[in-house]
This record gives C-alpha cells, structure tokens and sequence, in this order.
C-alpha cells in the first residue's frame, strides 16, 4: 500500500510542479511586456551615463565649446549660468540613485 501512496504522492507533486511551472512562465511574459515601454526611456539613460563618462575622460569637450560660446554670446552664457545650481543638484542627485540602484 505504501507504493500506492508514494505513487498518488508523486503524481500530485508532478502535477503541482507542472502548474507551477506554467505560472512563473506567464508571470515572466507579463514582465516582459510590462517592462517594455521602458525600454526607451533606458536607452537615453545609457546614452547620458555614456555621455557624462566621456565628459569626465575629456573636459575639454565641454570647456571648448563653452569658451567659444562665451566669446560668442556673453549674455547667453550668463543667463545659462544661473541654471547651474539646478543642474548640479541633479547630477548629484541621479548619482546618488544610480549608487543605490547599484548596490
């Protein structure tokens, strides 16, 4: 009699295991279509990390043009100056995101 219980037993488990299996397999495509429109909006953010390591190999990429900018168009320059607050706080900022998302 115990061969008949060990048998149900695993016919059971089996049977379980298979629907489990079918489940994690549905979660996993409704994953994938949820993370799809994010899709782009992480290729601009790769874009802009690529972006800002280049930047930090070779400041002169942003000094020259700024310096040319600032021969060129003073008061552009100076009106764009006082955004730099801002847009310091936002590098800070994502840095500070992209070291916990890392971690």
């Amino acid at each position: 009699m115990g061969g008949l219980i060990d048998s149900e037993h695993r016919a059971l488990l089996a049977s379980r295991r298979a629907r489990l299996v079918q489940h994690a397999a549905a979660q996993r495509r409704q994953l994938a279509q949820a993370v799809v429109p994010l899709a782009q909006s992480w290729r601009w953010v790769e874009r802009g990390w690529l972006l800002w390591r280049e930047v930090q190999r070779r400041p002169w990429l942003v000094a020259l043009p700024a310096g040319l900018l600032l021969w060129w168009r003073p008061h552009a320059v100076l009106r764009a100056a006082a955004a730099l607050p801002l847009w310091w706080r936002l590098g800070q900022t994502a840095l500070r995101v992209r070291r916990q998302w890392r971690h």
